[in-house]
């Protein structure tokens, strides 16, 4: 298992403010895991021949919408947080 926090700095994710977004209310955060960049979100290789599964769990309060690259299994509502 790894836990971890984000930080703007990192080199796979992008950051947008409310204001720059369509309904601009809310901010947006999307990773982009292109060439050496996903290590700086996770510690693995990222060559095509090596294929790694993952699940991911991934808290927030209930005005944010969560989405991946992987198969929703499970929506929770912990007091005012939603986790996927």
């Amino acid at each position: 298992m790894i836990e971890y926090q984000t930080m703007q700095k990192s080199n796979a994710l992008s950051w947008m403010t409310a204001a720059q977004t369509y309904g601009k209310v809310l901010p947006y955060m999307y990773s982009q895991c292109e060439d050496i960049n996903c290590r700086s979100l996770v510690p693995v290789q990222d060559t095509p021949s090596n294929k790694v599964t993952y699940s991911a769990r991934v808290e927030t309060n209930s005005s944010f919408t969560i989405g991946m690259s992987a198969n929703q299994t499970a929506l929770n509502w912990m007091n005012d947080e939603k986790t996927e």
